[in-house]
């Protein structure tokens, strides 16, 4: 097992609207690759706009492919 943590910070002003593209793209996204065991997303309550992803993979090999897909490149592309 490979655990990915991903740090994200957005403006608070636009935290609705990166919960929606994350609920509705980018979470299914990455729990439809093969190999991707789990997504966890956590929310700072103190901090609006600062998440956390944390997702389990069965190796590095399938974090490895997933990460150089097309639809990964996508979701990098939309997140910036």
């Amino acid at each position: 097992m490979v655990g990915r943590i991903w740090e994200i910070a957005v403006d608070p002003g636009s935290a609705g609207e990166f919960e929606a593209f994350s609920g509705e793209w980018a979470l299914p996204m990455v729990r439809g690759r093969m190999g991707c065991s789990a997504v966890h997303v956590f929310r700072d309550a103190d901090s609006p706009g600062r998440y956390v992803w944390i997702a389990l993979w069965l190796s590095r090999k399938a974090l490895a492919v997933a990460a150089a897909s097309a639809e990964w490149e996508e979701a990098r592309r939309r997140f910036a």
